[in-house]
């Protein structure tokens, strides 16, 4: 009996803290999906002057332990590298597919 009212209590402490954490994590994904693609459309200035509100919500879900502070770091790594390639071709096409790797030769 001990062990499940624990595992009761352990559930709704759960609960409570995915409730809490969700709005942020929403948050980061939405900001994100809208840089991407200011990005792929070729509003470059435009992306230029959202990236600080989306590394500053990469930040913030990162110090209250919603995501990984590595992941933030990396995430934050990856955009930034898009808009700079973005900024010296100035072309949509070369960012449009952000996740898609460049397939090596054998």
């Amino acid at each position: 009996m001990g062990s499940q009212a624990s595992a009761a209590r352990s559930h709704r402490s759960s609960e409570a803290k995915r409730e809490r954490n969700k709005p942020i994590q929403t948050s980061v994904r939405t900001h994100l999906n809208r840089f991407n693609r200011l990005l792929s459309t070729g509003k470059v200035d435009e992306a230029k002057t959202y990236l600080p509100k989306v590394i500053n919500l990469l930040d913030t879900a990162a110090q209250k332990g919603i995501i990984h502070m590595n992941n933030a770091a990396r995430r934050k790594s990856r955009i930034t590298r898009r808009l700079n390639e973005a900024v010296k071709s100035n072309h949509p096409a070369s960012v449009a597919k952000a996740g898609a790797r460049k397939a090596t030769a054998k």
